[in-house]
């Protein structure tokens, strides 16, 4: 099991996974800021698991998490076959395998986790300390506002290689009320500027994508070309409840993916942090609930 919080307004109650094991057990996800669920008024649910069927594999995701992608760390691996996995620690690469691969479980040398709850706030604190020339320093605090959840995040650079090709993204485990996804569904992407092919059973309409039938496939699309300027990326709505999310980030995103099986959609918005010796940057996500 793993340890919980929750934070609280006037209209959400916002649940939050505290570091440590649980649903972190395969060491994909950022151990800072990891939200399973939020309520809304004491009736409507948004945010769900990655997986229900046990048969079926699972990262352990849930809700709004946050994963760092770095792979020129993966690269460089230190002689006994360490890298670097902001927000986790240092992972050990298996054999005969690619460094990073989210199927696989690794030995972790966890980083150095501080957080501190208050009744509509959490501060997160993770630092990985300097080895084979990477290091970080990560802060968040996560904000229940009326009708709002607002992560604001600054990563460090405390190591003395820079941070190539580095980028952080939300999965967005999103289902509201447990609605299976189908076409109730209306997904709205104002961020892209070119979009790719649509998989089968999605159907486009200008800057909206929906389903024709119900998922009994994953699928997967993702764009590289974003429109240049920050705000509203996705927001989601379900044509018969009467709450609805969106996401509004303050830095323009690097990209854009949806992915989506049978109960659970996901719009992940990518920003990067590709940072020198030294530098800091600074960003944050806003989650705003809305009524329909």
């Amino acid at each position: 099991m793993h340890e919980t919080a929750y934070l609280r307004s006037n209209h959400l109650l916002v649940k939050v996974a505290l570091p440590g094991k649980g649903l972190h057990a395969k060491h994909r996800f950022d151990y800072t800021g990891y939200i399973p669920e939020i309520i809304v008024d004491g009736r409507d649910v948004i945010g769900t698991h990655e997986q229900f069927d046990p048969t079926r594999w699972t990262s352990y995701g849930a809700g709004l998490c946050a994963e760092f992608v770095f792979p020129t760390a993966c690269d460089n691996v230190d002689a006994q076959g360490y890298f670097p996995k902001i927000g986790v620690g240092l992972l050990r690469s298996l054999e005969g395998k690619r460094v990073w691969d989210i199927r696989s479980a690794y030995e972790v040398k966890p980083g150095h986790f501080d957080c501190s709850i208050r009744d509509s706030t959490a501060d997160f604190c993770f630092t990985l300390d300097a080895h084979n020339g990477y290091g970080a320093s990560l802060t968040r605090r996560v904000t229940v506002e009326n009708c709002a959840v607002v992560v604001s995040s600054t990563l460090t650079n405390t190591g003395d290689r820079a941070f190539d090709r580095a980028s952080e993204y939300n999965h967005n485990f999103l289902a509201i009320n447990g609605r299976p996804i189908g076409p109730g569904y209306a997904l709205k992407l104002p961020s892209i500027a070119a979009w790719p092919e649509m998989p089968v059973k999605v159907l486009r309409n200008g800057e909206t994508i929906t389903l024709s039938d119900q998922l009994d496939a994953p699928i997967f699309f993702r764009s590289d070309e974003m429109k240049p300027c920050a705000g509203v990326t996705w927001e989601l709505t379900h044509e018969s409840e009467r709450v609805g999310i969106r996401e509004v980030v303050d830095v323009v995103p690097e990209a854009l993916a949806v992915w989506g099986i049978a109960h659970v959609i996901s719009a992940e918005v990518f920003v990067p942090v590709a940072l020198s010796p030294g530098e800091s940057k600074s960003w944050t996500r806003r989650w705003e609930i809305f009524s329909t």
